[in-house]
């Protein structure tokens, strides 16, 4: 059945991780991964049950955590939200029924809370692998520092999200208010957060500022309507434009010039 089969791939993606870490095999995790999610769709069925689809790559995607808490594998981010939102996503649009939109909506905020931490747990490593490598280094033997953002994962993750919330949530005007409002309070604590307690991820902390930006931008044409929304981009842009010059930040400006024209 669907249920064992997910039971034992789940498993054997278990020992795989484990095995994966401890010899420091990339293409081991990649392997045991791409498998995991492709399986419920490769067991003889006439189509998974959407619920449960969704929650077993929940379960999947707290196996990336695992394996990112402690190796900085960008791919692996790739691969799971990749899996998630496409995969995942093009099965609920196909085959979700209207009983089950809440429950996946649910499901939904627990995986954009996974990416987001998957996001910043990957700079934190960046920053110390950084810090170890210029202490090591010397001479001609200096090499190329590798970014400490995964900005694809930073900024797709807020977009895609908050899209299929909104395809799931399409009739309730307060839910996708308040789902703008809780990304944008998510949003703007983190970069208060990070930029007292890591300073040194202070580009990090801009971008998480930008989305907050944007998702209170957001609130005010889906709560009120669109005779709010130029009030309200405009003094956010006029905000984001100021904000842009005194820090010396320039994608502020240009975000803040963008809402003022808009």
């Amino acid at each position: 059945s669907l249920m064992t089969a997910s039971v034992l791939f789940v498993m054997l993606l278990g020992m795989t991780v484990v095995l994966s870490l401890k010899q420091q095999a990339l293409y081991l995790a990649i392997l045991a991964l791409s498998m995991a999610y492709l399986a419920p769709l490769l067991i003889p069925h006439t189509h998974p049950d959407v619920v449960f689809l969704f929650g077993y790559y929940f379960v999947i995607n707290l196996a990336v955590v695992v394996v990112n808490y402690l190796q900085p594998w960008k791919i692996l981010h790739q691969i799971a939200f990749f899996a998630t939102m496409f995969i995942g996503g093009s099965v609920i649009g196909i085959y979700a029924e209207n009983s089950q939109l809440n429950t996946l909506d649910i499901i939904l905020w627990l995986h954009i809370a996974l990416f987001i931490w998957l996001s910043i747990r990957y700079s934190q490593l960046m920053v110390a692998e950084q810090q170890q490598q210029r202490e090591f280094e010397t001479g001609s033997n200096n090499k190329k520092l590798q970014p400490i953002l995964d900005v694809g994962l930073i900024f797709s993750v807020p977009v895609l999200g908050f899209s299929l919330h909104a395809f799931l949530m399409h009739d309730s005007t307060v839910a996708l208010t308040s789902g703008a409002a809780a990304l944008a309070v998510t949003y703007g604590l983190l970069n208060f957060w990070i930029k007292r307690q890591h300073p040194q991820l202070s580009i990090l902390a801009k971008s998480f500022f930008i989305l907050a930006v944007v998702f209170t931008a957001l609130i005010f044409p889906l709560a009120k309507g669109a005779h709010w929304t130029s009030t309200g981009w405009v003094i956010q842009g006029t905000a984001l434009i100021v904000w842009g010059i005194t820090e010396r930040y320039r994608l502020s400006r240009y975000v803040g010039v963008a809402l003022v024209l808009l």
